[in-house]
């Protein structure tokens, strides 16, 4: 997991004289402000052991790839492949090959000082997903953005009704389709995360093509449609009919039905939240350290522990961005 492009620019006025708010606005960016806050909270709560709230953790999860695929969904347009290409690789490649190799030496001392085999002790796979299990994240979002910026820069949002009931389609039937393939084949890590992910992506396109319909009513009505095809009926389909569980059903309804909130809700972002969201890619990739270091040496209860890595990330994130050696990483 990941958070998302911060502060994404989408084509589209500034005022909307009492409409609903079109892509690029502020109020957009502010409402995605709070929920690359709440997700990565998520996303730290879920690590710490959530217990029976697991679902509501891990909605974190397709939170970070809906507003992904929505961000870079409307900024390819007008732009050229190796530009594309390359921002993408410093945003994404740069900070996972880092972070790979620190986190893979730090797990490889640990693995020597007991008398473990290092390799045991690394991810599986991880040399594509990194030297740490949620790392996975950035190698994936690098390739699924790359795989859709030629559908994009190609056809743009010409026909969103049409663009957006395809990938509706396609999304629903990967949403069936690939955990019969996990089940059948039983891959390692991060495989599986990345059979529940890739559904996830064709559910943000279809939320990007749905804020270019020409009225705001029509993109009221064909984002609550992602949301109710996508969200509630096809998950609550797969639960009953393909045994998945329930929580990941729930944690996709949840991520969806907040992202089309955050598109239409006229929030502001205070400045405390606008800092935390500009911190939470850092936050996302330093606090499974933090969780484990004060796990060892405080006996915190779950609630603690999280809101003291939350905030220790946070400011370990703030000092690495001052620094012009390693902002580039976080």
């Amino acid at each position: 997991m990941s958070p998302p492009e911060k502060h994404g620019t989408i084509s589209g006025p500034t005022k909307t004289g009492g409409a609903l708010p079109k892509p690029g606005e502020a109020a957009h960016r502010d409402a995605f402000d709070w929920l690359r806050v709440a997700a990565v909270l998520g996303i730290v709560w879920f690590h710490a052991d959530p217990g029976n709230w697991r679902w509501l953790a891990y909605s974190g999860l397709p939170i970070f790839l809906l507003m992904s695929t929505f961000l870079a969904a409307n900024s390819a347009s007008g732009r050229g492949f190796r530009e594309h290409l390359g921002k993408r690789a410093r945003r994404l490649l740069l900070p996972w090959a880092f972070w790979s190799l620190l986190y893979a030496l730090w797990t490889a001392q640990h693995a020597l000082r007991h008398g473990t085999p290092v390799l045991g002790a690394l991810p599986s796979c991880w040399l594509v997903a990194g030297g740490a299990g949620h790392l996975w994240y950035f190698p994936f979002i690098f390739a699924a953005q790359t795989a859709l910026f030629p559908l994009i820069n190609r056809h743009g949002f010409s026909h969103p009704s049409r663009q957006a009931s395809l990938a509706l389609l396609i999304g629903t039937a990967l949403f069936f389709l690939l955990p019969f393939c996990a089940e059948q084949y039983a891959p390692p890590q991060p495989v599986p995360q990345w059979f529940f992910s890739i559904p996830v992506l064709f559910a943000g396109y279809a939320l990007a093509c749905a804020m270019h319909e020409t009225s705001p009513r029509a993109r009221l009505t064909s984002a609550l449609a992602t949301v109710v095809l996508y969200g509630v009926l096809a998950g609550g389909v797969r639960w009953a009919c393909c045994g998945v569980a329930p929580g990941d059903a729930l944690a996709n309804a949840v991520g969806v039905l907040l992202v089309t909130i955050a598109l239409f809700a006229p929030l502001a972002a205070p400045r405390p939240i606008r800092l935390a969201s500009d911190l939470s890619m850092g936050i996302y990739v330093l606090h499974p350290f933090c969780l484990g270091q004060l796990e060892r040496i405080t006996g915190l209860p779950v609630c603690a522990r999280v809101l003291a890595a939350f905030l220790i990330s946070a400011a370990m994130t703030w000092a690495l961005q001052h620094n012009r050696w390693t902002a580039r990483f976080v």
